[in-house]
Parts: structure tokens; sequence; C-alpha cells
């Protein structure tokens, strides 16, 4: 897990309104992350989600590439039953981000349009 930090951001969509890369119109709502939390640095591997499903019935089929790999295809509602799994059997709690959390952290303290800049 890695550690985000509280910060402020702007929520959305931004844009270019013209051809200049340097006027860059904003659609996206001021966001403020009060508290810092973890998010996991990795996706969970197929491996770590079939422990999860000898638990539960019925099993799901997988897309599977091997068991390293990111498990896929997986509902929030999956992926929510995974994080009580998890909270139960680690004893510490698993959530899954909020939108805003999960923007914040993607956009990684950048400003630009793009995580990686401005342009496409």
């Amino acid at each position: 897990l890695v550690r985000i930090e509280p910060g402020k951001f702007l929520m959305g969509e931004s844009r270019q309104a013209s051809r200049r890369p340097e006027v860059v119109r904003t659609s996206g709502r001021p966001m403020t992350i009060t508290n810092g939390f973890y998010l996991g640095a990795f996706e969970v591997t197929n491996r770590q989600f079939e422990q999860f499903q000898k638990h539960q019935r019925p099993k799901y089929q997988r897309g599977r590439n091997g068991d390293e790999h990111p498990v896929e295809p997986v509902t929030w509602r999956e992926a929510q039953e995974f994080c009580r799994w998890l909270s139960v059997k680690e004893g510490r709690t698993y959530r899954l981000p909020t939108e805003a959390e999960w923007e914040y952290a993607c956009r990684a303290g950048t400003q630009t349009r793009l995580y990686w800049g401005d342009a496409c």
C-alpha cells in the first residue's frame, strides 16, 4: 500500500480552449481530500482473488492470463466483497477508494491536463 497525503485538485475534465496549448479551459470542480489514505500500489492478482473465491458461492469464471496477472473482469460488488473478506482475514480495514480519491491519486500531484502533460 502507498500513502496518499491530503490535498486539493480540480476534479473532472480539463481541455484546451483553443489551438494554443497555453490556453486551457477547465470544467473540473475544486476538490479537497481532507484525510490521507492508503491505496494499493499493484493490482489484485488472479492468485489473490482465487483465495477469496474459495470462500464464495457461486464461483465466477475469470479471464486467466496467469496467476500473477491482474484479475479481470471484476464487478464493483465483487471488489467490495473482496475488501470485506480481506479485512476480516487480515484484521485491518480495506475499502475501495472514492471517485475523488481515485482521481486525486491518478493525477499524482500534477496540474496538467493529463497526468503525463497537456499533449494527447
